[in-house]
């Protein structure tokens, strides 16, 4: 082999070396901690969104949740939201533990009818997965206090590097001044969320 044709190996193969390692940078996720001030659903009880800081979630098919919510062991419901993980298509995943903080048993006969079951600390608890979409935020959205929580709460987020372009996100504003959610009014959600 020539000096020359050694030399031009070489650099390819530190070429290779250079780019794969780029590459690998660019394919790995990204992980944060999104501020969420204000759960809203849609008052078909269709969809959800979760109003971050930096970026809306809406998810589709709320119904076992929206079941919840609307039923009369609500406001004994604690909610806890794990991470969001974001795929290059902007399609999100997540899920919600509920559990009664307090039982008696007219609610633990309620609560069992929605789904919930005894989990192993004895506890009366049920799981939801919500699947949907992220979201860029409304720049011309500015929620009014009695839209947001009583309290931000924090949801850990993964997601790669780099992603398909965000859809500017569906919550609007009617003439009236009311908040929609994809054309539909929404209604606050009044869960107790813990951390």
């Amino acid at each position: 082999m020539k000096r020359r044709d050694l030399l031009a190996a070489m650099l390819v193969g530190a070429a290779t070396v250079e780019l794969s390692g780029c590459l690998t940078y660019a394919l790995r996720e990204s992980r944060w901690q999104e501020r969420v001030d204000a759960v809203l659903m849609s008052s078909d009880m269709e969809k959800i969104a979760f109003v971050g800081s930096d970026y809306d979630y809406v998810f589709a098919d709320a119904h076992d949740l929206a079941a919840v919510i609307g039923s009369s062991i609500h406001s004994r419901v604690t909610a806890n939201v794990s991470m969001f993980d974001v795929d290059r298509d902007n399609a999100v995943y997540g899920s919600v533990t509920l559990w009664l903080s307090e039982e008696d048993e007219d609610v633990e006969a309620e609560a069992i009818s929605l789904g919930f079951q005894r989990s192993m600390d004895g506890r009366l608890s049920r799981g939801i997965r919500l699947v949907g979409k992220r979201y860029r935020k409304n720049p011309d959205i500015e929620l009014l206090d009695s839209y947001r929580l009583n309290k931000s709460y924090t949801v850990p987020v993964t997601a790669p590097r780099s992603w398909a372009l965000l859809l500017l996100s569906p919550l609007t504003v009617a003439a009236d001044g009311v908040l929609l959610l994809a054309a539909v009014p929404v209604v606050v959600v009044a869960i107790s969320i813990s951390k």
